[in-house]
C-alpha cells in the first residue's frame, strides 16, 4: 500500500464522483463533531495557518477514470461536503460573494458535476441509505442544515 499526503480539496475538485459504498456505515456524525470540525476550521483562519489535519483517507480507483471509492474517511468527507453547501446556501441567502468564494464556484468545484445530468450530477454519493437524504438537502429549505453561530469573515 503507497501513502500520498493530498489535500481533500484535491478529491473534491479533480473526482467526477466520490463513491462511498454500500458496505460503508451510514453517516451518523452528531452535532458535537460537526461544531469540533467548524471550530478547527475557524481556529486555522484566526491562527492564519494554511492547513489542517483532518485525519486520513483511505480511496481507492473507481470503475471510471476520475471516480473515487472512500473506504475510509466518508465521514468527514460527507460533513465537509454538507458544510461546503450550507456556505453556499448562505452565502445566497444574504447576498454573498467573492471573485474566488462565491456560491456558484463552490458548486461547480466541490459538489455538482456541472457536465452530468440531475441523476447524476452529484460529487459525493453515500452509501444508498443516506444518499436520498443528502440530495434533499440541495433542494427544499425546510432541509437546509441549521446554521451554527460563529463570526466567519468572507
Amino acid at each position: 500500500m503507497e501513502g500520498n499526503v493530498r489535500h481533500l480539496t484535491e478529491y473534491l475538485r479533480g473526482a467526477t464522483k466520490l463513491i462511498i459504498p454500500v458496505y460503508q456505515r451510514n453517516y451518523d456524525w452528531k452535532i458535537e463533531n460537526c461544531k469540533r470540525l467548524m471550530e478547527d476550521l475557524i481556529m486555522l483562519e484566526d491562527e492564519n495557518k494554511q492547513t489542517h489535519f483532518l485525519g486520513s483517507m483511505v480511496v481507492k480507483p473507481g470503475n471510471l477514470s476520475q471516480e473515487i471509492i472512500v473506504i475510509d474517511g466518508q465521514q468527514r468527507l460527507t460533513t465537509v461536503s454538507i458544510l461546503l453547501l450550507a456556505l453556499k446556501n448562505w452565502m445566497e441567502n444574504h447576498s454573498k460573494t467573492g471573485k474566488r468564494i462565491n456560491p456558484k464556484n463552490i458548486e461547480d468545484t466541490f459538489l455538482m458535476d456541472t457536465f452530468r445530468s440531475d441523476v447524476d450530477k452529484y460529487k459525493l454519493i453515500p452509501n444508498p441509505r443516506d444518499f436520498e437524504t443528502y440530495k434533499k438537502l440541495f433542494g427544499d429549505e425546510k432541509f437546509f442544515c441549521q446554521t451554527f453561530k460563529f463570526n466567519i469573515k468572507l
